[in-house]
């Protein structure tokens, strides 16, 4: 029987992942084990890839990243969420093992945990035997690694018959070495899964448009999204309206989308009660009680601080001290800031280009649409917004050197600009 390409590459990189998983329990050296597996997973994606200048830069990342941790300061994981992951792993199923009982103990106990954290966190934590605040701890980073490269290889295999190779080659070096995906990466959390099951649930979409037949892509990616940011299924499902909108109220559609919408109200009912009251506005810090309203005008405030941040530019100092582990990790934000302003600019002045591409607009609208949920996050976090940020890599494979040009000369004035007004008024 013959085997198409991409089933043989799926097989290729399962033979892959099961030879990782030999290596790192057989290799005592527990840096070694890991980055060798690194440099596995770096070669299937560089082998996959249009030789050109640019992609010889992929081979090089985990020999960067070793630098990169080099500059982290002694408490990195007291940044962000990572701390109350930790804990909570410590304090349960590194003691008390992973089991049913500590399951129903998490689920007793947390309002919400995210489990796939047992993947990048827990196991390394159990393998090499971490403590909680150790300085083996840097050890959770580099293994960290090793899942984003494997999801990756995946992706990169996926896309292959939907990018040209050009695309393949700019969507790997945005993942691996652009400053937002960067930023994005700097601690070990759930958002990486988030990030990967979107990018294979567009991918599955494109299947389903072209086959009519629900893949298993399509459930793999949908389960992923709902173990680790189950809201994005109300974000997936106005995507679903959006696209078939013309079909709305014909035939079954309307049973279809009515017990969708439903279906959604009854998952998220408290979710969405919370974000349509007061309380949910002054969860943001805003305090003024405006109800519907407030909800309202809190989504284009999300975006603007999310674009922003994080801001202002110099309280540098501030920064490092409170919410990040490196200075290198604060200048790649502030990078992504420009970058953010750069996608705004280009998806609202390129529409006619990248409309042209039917799987582009889709891909593009699915990144768009599901940059909506940030109404669910805390207000000021680019990191909510920098996770679809590689849903709309497409709008960059419209443009030309002088657009690009001017793109970034039009951000980096848009952010000199609101850092010199803050400058002033502070």
């Amino acid at each position: 029987m013959k085997i198409d390409k991409l089933s043989y590459d799926r097989l290729l990189l399962i033979i892959i992942i099961i030879t990782s998983l030999i290596v790192l329990n057989l290799l005592s050296n527990k840096f070694f084990a890991i980055y060798f597996v690194q440099y596995i997973f770096v070669i299937f994606i560089y082998s996959k890839l249009e030789k050109t200048t640019s992609s010889i830069l992929v081979v090089f990342y985990p020999v960067f990243k070793i630098f990169w941790y080099s500059l982290y300061s002694d408490n990195w994981y007291v940044t962000g969420d990572v701390i109350n992951y930790m804990t909570l792993l410590s304090n349960t199923f590194v003691e008390n093992g992973l089991n049913l009982d500590t399951i129903s103990l998490i689920n007793g106990n947390y309002v919400r945990y995210y489990y796939l954290t047992v993947i990048n966190i827990l196991y390394p934590m159990i393998k090499y035997n971490i403590d909680f605040g150790s300085s083996d701890m840097i050890y959770l980073l580099y293994f960290n690694d090793i899942i984003y490269l494997l999801f990756l290889a995946w992706v990169t295999i996926e896309y292959k018959i939907i990018f040209r190779d050009k695309e393949i080659n700019f969507l790997v070096i945005f993942m691996l070495l652009s400053p937002s995906m960067l930023a994005f990466t700097a601690i070990n959390d759930r958002h990486m899964f988030t990030l990967f099951g979107l990018l294979l649930l567009a991918k599955s979409i494109f299947e389903y448009n072209n086959t009519k037949k629900v893949s298993l892509l399509l459930i793999i990616s949908l389960l992923i999204i709902y173990l680790n940011k189950k809201e994005l299924l109300i974000g997936f499902s106005l995507y679903l309206l959006i696209i078939n909108r013309e079909k709305l109220f014909s035939g079954k559609n309307i049973v279809i989308f009515g017990f969708l919408v439903l279906s959604l109200v009854f998952l998220f009912k408290s979710t969405i009660l919370h974000y349509i009251s007061a309380q949910g506005f002054k969860t943001t810090g805003i305090s003024q009680d405006l109800g519907l309203l407030s909800s309202i005008l809190i989504i284009p405030i999300k975006y603007l601080y999310a674009m922003l941040a994080p801001f202002p530019w110099f309280k540098l100092e501030d920064f490092i001290g409170g919410y990040y582990g490196s200075y290198l990790v604060l200048l790649s934000w502030f990078a992504n800031s420009i970058f953010s302003f750069v996608l705004f600019y280009i998806l609202m002045t390129n529409r006619s280009k990248y409309r042209d591409s039917k799987y582009y607009s889709s891909h593009i609208l699915l990144g768009v649409v599901m940059t909506l949920t940030i109404v669910f996050g805390s207000i000021g976090h680019a990191q909510y917004l920098t996770v679809y940020y590689p849903l709309l890599i497409p709008l960059f494979f419209t443009l030309n050197q002088k657009e690009y040009f001017k793109a970034i000369s039009l951000s980096i004035f848009t952010l000199v600009t609101f850092n010199g007004i803050a400058f002033f008024t502070y």
